[in-house]
């Protein structure tokens, strides 16, 4: 029985030095625990509700690098639309150009927005459908 005992307590003792080891790491983790909650809270990311997300990147609770973008967004006020002209309209088109672009909305339905002709390219580039007869 004294051996038993004896037993008992060196076990107890091997138990208190791990819980002592175990307890002892418990602060840093506690401190790291603060630290990464205040940096989540830092670098919360917001977008403007009027904005538009084009394209997301990231997929929600993903965790990610610094400097790594989360998503595309567009500011709808100021949108930049690239279209192909034909040849034979080239002629017709002039920087500063006042334009009508028809957009979809909905079944057979546009929506009619203005804008202007800020940028023409300096080279033919090649599409592979000819939209000329198409609205």
């Amino acid at each position: 029985m004294n051996v038993t005992q004896q037993q008992i307590n060196v076990q107890r003792n091997n138990v208190a030095t791990q819980n002592r080891g175990i307890l002892s790491g418990s602060k840093p983790l506690r401190a790291k625990s603060r630290t990464t909650t205040g940096t989540i809270k830092q670098n919360k990311y917001y977008k403007p509700r009027q904005w538009n997300s084009d394209h997301q990147i990231c997929g929600d609770r993903e965790i990610t690098s610094n400097g790594k973008p989360l998503y595309k967004i567009a500011d709808p006020s100021t949108l930049d639309l690239r279209a192909y002209v034909t040849g034979d309209q080239l002629p017709q088109i002039k920087l500063g150009q006042q334009v009508a672009v028809f957009v979809d909305s909905g079944a057979k339905n546009y929506r009619k927005l203005s804008g202007t002709i800020t940028w023409v390219s300096d080279k033919a580039e090649f599409t592979t459908e000819d939209n000329s007869n198409k609205r």
